[in-house]
Order: C-alpha cells, then sequence, then structure tokens
C-alpha cells in the first residue's frame, strides 16, 4: 500500500538539499523512510484518507507541524517572572472600570 518495499516502512517525501560548491550551485534529492508501529500506520492510513492526500504529504505536513513542539520540550524553561514586564495592568480598562463601578447601573427589562 504505501511501503518502501525495504522495510516496511512508508516512504518519506524527498527532501532537497543544496551542495555548494566554488563554480556552482546543485540541488541534491535525498529520500527518507521511515518505521511506523500497526497503531500508527492506521492512523496515518484514517488522515490519509480522509484528505486524499498521499502517505508522503501527510508525513511531512506533520512533521512540519510537530517538530517545533518536540524541540520545545528540550528548551530550558523560562525563569518566574520572565514575561511579567509585558503584560502590566491595562490602565485605560483600570480608569474604565474603575469610572463604570461608580455608576448606578439597572437591569435592562
Amino acid at each position: 500500500m504505501f511501503t518502501d518495499g525495504w522495510s516496511g516502512g512508508f516512504a518519506v517525501t524527498a527532501q532537497w538539499v543544496l551542495d555548494f560548491s566554488p563554480k556552482r550551485c546543485k540541488v541534491v534529492q535525498m529520500r527518507r523512510s521511515v518505521d511506523l508501529d500497526p497503531e500508527l500506520e492506521a492512523e496515518l492510513s484514517d488522515v490519509v484518507s480522509l484528505t486524499k492526500e498521499k502517505a508522503a504529504v501527510v508525513i511531512r505536513q506533520a512533521l512540519r507541524a510537530g517538530l517545533p513542539a518536540v524541540a520545545n520540550r528540550f528548551y530550558s524553561p523560562r525563569p518566574a517572572g520572565y514575561f511579567a514586564g509585558d503584560y502590566g495592568p491595562d490602565q485605560e480598562r483600570v480608569a474604565l472600570e474603575s469610572a463604570m463601578s461608580k455608576i448606578r447601573q439597572k437591569p435592562e427589562r
């Protein structure tokens, strides 16, 4: 179905890599394969049938969407109060809420 024939894994789309040389720049096509467990293979098949895209396209989109999340797990957490200066109280809102609390309000009927 979607196997690449070598290891039973799914074929991933080719990546383009630039090979720089002093006289020219050429594009080299690289292929990758991924071994999937049966559960992930079933999920991939469901998404492929839902989106009507090739398996390689779905895998590429999943990698692009998921790689930042994977990379963020390995960054060190920000220290406490790191963003405190960015999210101070909005003075206009505080003034509006203060003014509105002084006005007597009646429910609309």
